[in-house]
Parts: structure tokens; sequence; C-alpha cells
């Protein structure tokens, strides 16, 4: 409670229904392309208390191609957009640090994260994605170890192997990652999955490194009983990582991070595949990389930043995307 008797009241939007039953004046919310559409539309109907002078519902995001897009920026009445740059802010930022966002996030990311915009996405989700300069031989290196990352699921389960160099000699580059393998059985529960990982590495002579996975592997098996993250530990010998921040588990931000390690707003890349990988014709990563879109409508416009949800590219894509997250901040979970 403030002075002057006004009441400030606090709640959650991962809980739409968190947000009923108040009557206001004022609302804020903020980040709000991680709400869902829910928790936005019950916050509006709050703002009815006829106390309050110069009623207001203001919301502050990063902009996002989705219902945020869609409610502020097709001619709704009573909105309207305020927009701010983070270069606007520039006299109070170290000199180096846009530099950094730029060599670190793709140029579309940087367009909506650093500049403001909405960013009309086009229909293919990894426009990044070169073959002549993404496809390399012999990217595996003998004296580093191999890290993999798995994506669990009975039916389509899959596997990615890669080294990641905190100084690239090859490509001249920092935190740079070789993506030098994969697995993808078919009807292959964790208890089986497991153990042909470590009979493929001991075949391969590879030397396991870190072993990062889906937050899911929390659950357990429909067969021991136990959790993926237990027959890791105990087949792999490994604890194995994961993390559960929204903002880092948010797919459009993983979809993100890996166009950015593709080609970065500065045009550097930091993430190259093993040649052969592109003899797959099935749902290997190569393919996941040239043939996921995004969901359109009749007219061909793109209706959200999520991939379309398919199980035939989605597992792998999901694999990397773990990776990658995992990697480039320190995990916010692992399993003990």
């Amino acid at each position: 409670r403030l002075a002057g008797g006004i009441t400030v009241y606090y709640g959650t939007a991962a809980k739409p229904d968190s947000l009923e039953s108040k009557t206001v004046s004022w609302i804020w919310g903020d980040e709000v392309r991680y709400w869902p559409v829910e928790a936005f539309e019950k916050l509006l109907a709050r703002g009815r208390s006829k106390k309050g002078r110069f009623r207001r519902n203001i919301f502050t995001t990063t902009p996002s191609m989705n219902w945020v897009h869609d409610e502020f920026c097709t001619g709704k009445p009573g909105r309207a957009i305020v927009h701010a740059s983070t270069l606007d802010n520039i006299d109070n930022l170290d000199p180096q640090y846009i530099e950094n966002l730029r060599a670190s996030y793709s140029a579309e990311l940087f367009e909506q994260y650093v500049m403001g915009h909405f960013i009309h996405l086009s229909g293919g989700v990894f426009d990044s994605f070169n073959r002549l300069e993404h496809l390399q031989r012999d990217l595996y290196d003998p004296r580093h170890p191999v890290d993999c990352c798995i994506d669990f699921g009975k039916n389509s389960p899959a596997v990615i192997f890669f080294q990641h160099f905190k100084y690239c000699d090859r490509h001249h580059c920092s935190d740079c990652v070789h993506v030098i393998d994969e697995l993808l059985p078919d009807q292959m529960h964790t208890t089986i999955l497991i153990p042909h990982i470590k009979q493929y590495i001991a075949k391969k002579r590879w030397t396991l490194g870190r072993v990062f996975c889906d937050p899911a592997g929390r659950g357990r098996e429909q067969v021991t009983g136990m959790t993926s993250l237990h027959v890791i530990k105990r087949g792999l010998a490994r604890n194995p990582k994961y993390t559960y921040d929204p903002t880092r588990t948010y797919v459009p931000n993983g979809i993100e991070l890996i166009n950015a390690r593709l080609k970065s707003a500065s045009g550097q890349s930091f993430l190259f595949f093993e040649e052969k990988l592109a003899e797959d014709r099935g749902r290997g990563i190569i393919n996941s990389l040239t043939k996921s879109v995004y969901p359109t409508n009749k007219e061909g416009r793109i209706t959200g930043d999520h991939p379309v949800k398919e199980s035939f590219y989605e597992h792998i894509r999901d694999c990397l995307r773990y990776a990658l997250i995992n990697l480039m901040a320190p995990p916010s979970a692992k399993y003990t």
C-alpha cells in the first residue's frame, strides 16, 4: 500500500485465472510477448474502477510477431505504440555493448531486440543456413571431448553430437559449435536409447563430455518407473544439464539463438555441421534446418513466431535448441 491509500496488486501471467476478481484503475504488464493471450484478455477486464483519474493500461515488451502484433499493430481502437530503441540510451551504455550485441544476434533479432521493431518473418525458419558455408568436412577434433544433447520420445527420439570451442582456430571465432553426428532411432525407450548412445560413442572412440537434454527428462519412464535423468546418469556416468529458465526455453528465443549462431548481424558464423549429415533424407538436422517453416494463412502471411509443430523435424531441431540455450549461458538446473 502506497501513500495516499493507493493499493498495488501483483500477479503472474503464468496463471491467467489468478488475475481475475480485482477491480483496478491502472494496469502495467511487462514482457507481454511471453504471456498467453488469455492473461492479457483477463487483465483488460480488470481495469474498470471509476476511482482513478486518467485510467490507463500500459504494456511493455520487446516486439514479437504473435498476438502482441495482432493486438497493437492492426488498427484496433484505443491502442497506441510508443517506440523506443536501445540506441536511444547509447550515452549510458558501454561503448562496446552495441557491437557485442551485433556480433551475437542475428540481423532479425538485432532489429527486434535492439531497434525495437516488429519483424515480419519469412516462411523459412532458418533462412540464415547456407549449405556452402555451414556444411564442412572433418570438423571433429580428437583433442576435444564430444558433447551430446538428447530429446526424449518413445516414437522419435533424437540425439546430436557436437564439440564446443571457447575459441575455434579453424573459424577464428569464440564459442564455436561443430555438430559432427546424430542418432535418430525409431520406437526406442530411454532405457534402450542410453546404452545405444554409449555403444555408439565407444564405436567412434570419442571421449564423452557434457550431456544436455530436454527438461521433460524429469518425467518417469513407463517401463522402469525411473526418470530419464536417472537413466542418463546411470548409463552415461554424467549429470545431465538442462534449464527451466522461461526466457531461454521460450521457443522463439531458441530459434533466434540458432539463427544468430548461423549468421550474426555482423556477418560472423559460429555454427557448422559435418558435411555427411546432409546425406540424410529423413528427419536429420540438415533437413530440419532447410524444411522447418512458420505457420501461414491462406494469403501466405506468417501467423505465428513458433515453427510448425510436427514430430518429423521437431525432435532434432529441439536437440540443437536445447544444446545452444545451455551452452550460451550457465544452465539454471542440473540433475544430481
